[in-house]
């Protein structure tokens, strides 16, 4: 008999218990690339976005949970850009605001002036013109989602606006977003004369210099504020931080379900197969061969069920993208990256779970398990 048949012919005499045994590997593989498409690259998002913009530096309130509640004078955005070392500064206000459907969407509110407009890439309609303080740029996973487009009314905690124009999805965080002018966004909030933070483009990024002045003013004049990489933002972000760890830790909770369902099932072929074995051992099969076959049979098994789980996250992900209530929040696509560490974590499964068993089998006594043939 060949040697990957076996194995083969194995799973394919009890098919209930291989059902129930792929299912669970399937769901841990599915859980696995549905978190990490939609979730993993989540603290790399703002940087990536920042740095599309030109934004060297970020000057926001210290210490805060989640920066996103960090609160400053727009006045600091002035002061910054007075500064011999600074090309650029400005304010930037960001919240969650509600639909009238329940739906939150993340609103940033940009000067009228900002040259960060020109870089949204309008896919319909215009950009807000000046002083149109209720008219607002939609990013097309929140348009789709929310079933909007230009002209159309999009009513916010009480704020009404226009949608002017549709662009580009950029990244999964500017895709889901809602793009206002400043000073209209602050009167909604009730927070004039205030941002979230300061957004620094510096005249020459590479020199340590100007990066220095910034820091200096702000240490010397507004204590309470810190000047941060952009890279920093999502890294300092507890609430982030809360969510990774939460995806690592269904991860590992769905893996090891995963492993104990297939090494339950495994166990009890050897049990059900102890003369099979005990006439393999009589045959001269190695302790070795006879251990690669059931890891042969767990990892085949597994990396069935992996491919299995990998069709099966991409529909989870599909159904979320098409949720106006998680589209706004949530987006990105499938890559071979990610399909292929799914399968490497089916295999790990695969070869986790067959370990024990394999011993197990290997130390059955040939005289005993011959005596039940």
């Amino acid at each position: 008999m060949r040697f990957l048949a076996y194995p083969i012919k194995n799973l394919r005499r009890r098919p209930g218990r291989t059902l129930f045994a792929a299912i669970g590997v399937s769901l841990a593989i599915a859980t696995f690339v549905s978190m990490t498409v939609l979730f993993g690259g989540i603290t790399d998002q703002w940087k990536t976005n920042l740095d599309a913009d030109g934004v060297h530096r970020v000057i926001l309130q210290d210490k805060q949970i989640d920066w996103l509640a960090s609160s400053l004078p727009d006045s600091v955005a002035a002061e910054i850009a007075d500064l011999p070392s600074v090309r650029s500064a400005e304010g930037e206000l960001l919240s969650f605001l509600t639909t009238e459907n329940g739906i939150a969407i993340l609103a940033s509110g940009w000067a009228s002036d900002s040259a960060r407009w020109s870089g949204l890439e309008l896919v319909a309609g215009t950009r807000p013109p000046a002083g149109a303080n209720d008219m607002a740029m939609i990013g097309e996973t929140a348009a789709s989602a929310l079933g909007l487009g230009v002209g159309d009314k999009l009513a916010l905690d009480g704020l009404e606006v226009e949608i002017a124009g549709i662009f580009k999805v950029r990244d999964v965080l500017t895709g889901g977003r809602l793009f206002l002018p400043l000073r209209g966004l602050q009167k909604q909030m009730f927070r004039d004369g205030t941002v979230t933070l300061v957004n620094v483009m510096l005249e020459q990024p590479e020199s340590s210099e100007g990066v220095r002045e910034v820091e200096s003013f702000i240490a010397a004049n507004y204590p309470s504020l810190s000047v941060r990489q952009t890279a920093q933002l999502s890294q300092d972000n507890r609430v982030i931080d809360f969510l990774n760890v939460l995806r690592r830790a269904v991860i590992w909770i769905v893996s090891l379900i995963g492993v104990a369902g297939t090494a339950n099932i495994m166990l009890m072929a050897v049990n059900e197969r102890r003369s099979e074995i005990g006439l393999l051992v009589a045959l001269g099969w190695s302790p070795m061969r006879i251990v690669s076959v059931f890891l042969a049979e767990g990892v085949a098994l597994s990396s069935v069920s992996g491919m299995a789980g990998v069709g099966l996250g991409v529909v989870i992900i599909e159904l979320i993208r098409n949720s106006a209530t998680l589209a706004v929040f949530l987006s990105g696509s499938m890559s071979l990256a990610v399909a292929l560490q799914a399968l490497a974590l089916a295999v790990g499964i695969g070869t986790v779970s067959s370990i024990l068993p394999a011993i197990r089998a290997v130390n059955v006594p040939a005289d005993t398990a011959l005596r039940s043939v």
